[in-house]
């Protein structure tokens, strides 16, 4: 979890920088927003050693969010290749049934 005190923050901890432009903060969070808005939370994804994660519920969609626990890249299996993969900042990736988690959140989606 990350706590911001200010829009433009002191010493670098801002989401904006001092001619309002986002910084890769503001663009991770509005990221988590759009895709996490009225998101119901389904369990912790433990099946990963070393990996964290998260499932929601968002309509017909079934959204994970992983993150590596030790910094360290983890190649995971999964279920079934998700419809859609994005990282942190909503950059799409290519979705594989096979993929690596490192500290940088990865987001999946799935159709039940």
């Amino acid at each position: 979890a990350n706590i911001w005190f200010s829009v433009l923050g002191w010493r670098n901890s801002g989401l904006l920088n001092s001619d309002l432009s986002p910084r890769p903060a503001y663009t991770a969070f509005q990221f988590a927003r759009n895709e996490l808005r009225d998101a119901a939370w389904v369990r912790d994804v433990t099946e990963y050693p070393g990996v964290k994660g998260y499932e929601l519920q968002r309509g017909d969609r079934r959204i994970w969010v992983l993150w590596s626990l030790d910094g360290a890249s983890h190649p995971i299996s999964l279920p079934g290749a998700p419809l859609a993969a994005w990282d942190a900042l909503g950059n799409s990736l290519t979705p594989a049934a096979s993929m690596n988690v490192s500290l940088n959140p990865l987001y999946l989606e799935w159709s039940p």
